[in-house]
């Protein structure tokens, strides 16, 4: 069953408030967050039905309402380099995830089409993996115009900003846009020296996306720290405090960090005598908190 009230709600907010909507996502590629039926499927003809009426129905209802899609979310292991142990890798033909993108592109023509990953910014090899996986989906005909790196950092520990820009550049490279889609970076619960840190980590990763022709946006995942996903995921001490804003919607000094690099970033550009291209201007938002 489609139900769209919700999803209805969002995108005519949008629409009437002159805001575009990054659609997400179609093919979540992890068993976890798969219902149970379709984990259960085991015939190859019978889940490859289930992928396209789920794609032509989703991306049919919002088609021409919504900005891009993010058609395939993490497919890659969580932690690793492998494709995911999930119902789609094990049952579906090698092929699928390029079917995936022509049934979005048919549904939806007008749509940016787009494919986010989880861990590439820290995972070890997880960076070369996702970029060979992109690499061969683009050689077998999938019609990507985008790759999302979700950047959710274990710590204030990094990014080094040289070493994250090449991973952007390296989609750009491959005629690609390129967005920071799932930011936030915790910090431990108790002393606030650590939101020093937690500036700084912010900067770079912000630093980063503007060092790269062709990195479009940042989207950081949530507005304020009393709504964070990592609170409620088991894994950091909490409150985790990933955010710009604390729960009282009052401005972090990571917000201050952010906003100073953009500040800085627009100076030097208005300094620069030779026009600078305007066809992807560097956004960067808030989204509510959720466990993507």
């Amino acid at each position: 069953m489609f139900t769209f009230d919700d999803g209805d709600a969002v995108v005519t907010f949008a629409g009437d408030n002159g805001m575009q909507v990054r659609a997400h996502t179609l093919v979540w590629t992890q068993d976890t967050f798969t219902p149970d039926w379709v984990k259960a499927e085991t015939d190859p003809d019978a889940l490859a039905a289930v992928v396209a009426n789920n794609i032509a129905t989703v991306a049919g209802h919002y088609a021409g309402r919504v900005q891009r899609w993010d058609v395939i979310n993490e497919p890659l292991e969580s932690g690793g380099t492998a494709l995911a142990d999930s119902v789609f890798h094990r049952v579906l033909p090698s092929g699928w995830m390029v079917s995936a993108f022509n049934a979005a592109q048919a549904a939806d023509p007008d749509a940016e089409l787009w494919i986010n990953e989880y861990g590439t910014d820290w995972v070890p090899g997880k960076h070369q993996a996702f970029l060979a996986l992109v690499r061969d989906l683009l050689a077998a005909g999938a019609p990507i115009d985008g790759v999302g790196l979700q950047v959710h950092r274990p710590s204030v520990n990094g990014p080094d900003v040289d070493q994250l820009a090449q991973q952007l550049r390296d989609f750009t490279d491959l005629g690609l846009e390129v967005a920071i889609t799932e930011l936030d970076i915790p910090i431990p619960p108790g002393s606030d020296t650590v939101l020093v840190d937690q500036a700084e980590a912010f900067g770079r990763v912000v630093a980063a996306c503007l060092a790269v022709t062709g990195c479009t946006e940042i989207t950081v995942w949530g507005v304020t720290d009393a709504n964070t996903w990592l609170d409620g995921l088991g894994i950091f001490p909490t409150p985790t405090r990933p955010l710009l804003f604390d729960g009282a919607f009052a401005p972090k000094p990571a917000y201050d960090a952010v906003r100073a690099v953009l500040a800085g970033a627009v100076l030097a550009r208005r300094a620069t005598p030779t026009p600078l291209p305007t066809e992807s201007p560097l956004e960067v938002t808030a989204i509510p908190a959720f466990t993507g």
